[in-house]
């Protein structure tokens, strides 16, 4: 029988809040967790790019990307414990995280409980030069400061792991805006956003031409309006510099698209779905309008991971897809 990736084992662990994670006990574990990533396989190939979204809404985003044997998170909005977890499911370890990168610090992007097991692993944090005053706020940065692994960034291209070259581009979100991100390989490129109130040119042209596209599609407005949020939540959303509607997302989608010359992305991942605002059904209803989009889209889930996409250099643009969904969304 074949699998079902996006299903998680019996032992996944819904959303929640950590406490400060042991290192020496997650360490110790790390045995048994070695052959369960043998048993299961490590996905992506040694020379391979691919993408799994361990998840993603208000309750905490994060998302593994591998490359050449090696791994990054972009964000860790859950906290250590259950990322271990969902990388455990995805064939991975903690100890195969080469980096953070963090697109900025509401706190289902980056846990501050991870300061102490990232020096405990030696996992880098990468993240704009802007946010880095409020990574100081967290009780034990200075220790992510004496062990020398806060990497900031400014406009400048870094290289997390060799041969992945990434580049931001900044994004209107509450004050101090959040990070979007290129990640570049010989492979294959993948386009990432979220949390970002518009879309500015400078974000259509940067992601022109990517192989992967993950992009937040938030909420529906009429959902938005009758929810029962307060007002100023509301207007703090859908203001310009909150979140994406669905509506908002999918004219992305079409403009980045319009730029490449190939062609849509291989895929389309629509991230961070409002469990009060939104629902699959709406958003599938958007993004069915463009034909271009057959079989490429992905939704994400809060408790549940996506399975491993394959990041791969386009041919040109083809037709002749079955489903506007991918079967395993």
């Amino acid at each position: 029988m074949s699998q079902q990736p996006y299903l998680f084992s019996p032992m996944a662990q819904p959303v929640r809040d950590d406490t400060v994670v042991s290192v020496v006990a997650m360490r110790e574990g790390l045995m048994t967790e070695k052959r369960g990533a043998i048993a299961q396989g490590m996905r992506g190939g040694s020379g391979g790019m691919s993408v799994c979204v361990l998840a993603s809404g208000s309750g905490g985003n994060a998302t593994v990307v591998r490359y050449r044997g090696q791994a990054i998170l972009v964000d860790a909005g859950l906290g250590p414990v259950s990322i271990t977890k969902r990388l455990h499911q995805a064939g991975l370890m903690l100890s195969d995280i080469r980096g953070i990168c963090v697109t900025h610090l509401d706190t289902d992007h980056f846990r501050p409980t991870w300061p102490n097991t990232l020096v405990g692993y030696g996992i880098p944090i990468y993240l704009h030069r802007w946010h880095v005053d409020d990574l100081m706020k967290n009780k034990h940065a200075s220790r992510l400061v004496r062990a020398n692994l806060i990497r900031p960034f400014d406009q400048q291209p870094f290289e997390p792991i060799a041969g992945m070259s990434v580049r931001c581009v900044r994004l209107r979100h509450d004050d101090k805006g959040t990070t979007g991100f290129s990640l570049d390989t010989p492979v294959g490129r993948i386009g990432y956003a979220t949390d970002l109130g518009c879309v500015p040119r400078e974000m259509i042209e940067l992601f022109a031409g990517v192989d992967l596209l993950a992009i937040e599609s938030n909420y529906d407005p009429v959902l938005q309006r009758s929810c029962g949020r307060p007002i100023f939540l509301q207007r703090r959303i859908m203001g310009g510099a909150g979140h994406l509607s669905n509506d908002e997302a999918f004219a992305a989608v079409q403009q980045i698209i319009e730029h490449s010359p190939d062609g849509p992305p291989n895929h389309v991942v629509l991230l961070h779905r409002s469990s009060q605002a939104n629902s699959a059904a709406l958003v599938k209803q958007v993004f069915a309008q463009d034909p271009r989009l057959q079989g490429k889209v992905v939704l994400t889930q809060q408790r549940r991971r996506t399975r491993w996409l394959q990041v791969t250099r386009r041919a040109s643009a083809t037709m002749g897809q079955m489903s506007l969904f991918e079967r395993r969304a």
